[in-house]
């Protein structure tokens, strides 16, 4: 086994094996920090869970999303240009301009 990392998305219900495909079984509570799996044919691997970019929810209007930048943190992203760190409730985007949603 190397130490090579080797990450998965949570649409996966469990991460394969990266050297046979075998889905390996997840016995960890913590899977954004890496972890040790063994495959059925007897395969060892370090996985992690990959949560950075994983969509959170939508603005009222749907012209912002929410997204994870680490395990407890998040931010606003600009659907419209992209942009990180957009405030759908207050300042909208300052790259493109998009304006901030009303309730």
């Amino acid at each position: 086994m190397n130490n090579d990392i080797y990450t998965y998305t949570s649409d996966m219900t469990r991460p394969n094996c990266p050297t046979c495909g075998v889905p390996v079984e997840q016995y960890t509570m913590t899977p954004e920090e890496p972890w040790k799996g063994t495959c059925s044919r007897g395969h060892s691997a370090i996985f992690q869970l990959d949560i950075e970019g994983e969509w959170l929810e939508d603005s009222i209007n749907g012209r912002f999303s929410r997204v994870t930048t680490t395990a407890e943190e998040s931010t606003w992203i600009c659907n419209e240009c992209g942009e990180a760190g957009a405030d759908p409730y207050d300042t909208g985007c300052t790259a493109c301009g998009a304006t901030a949603e009303t309730n």
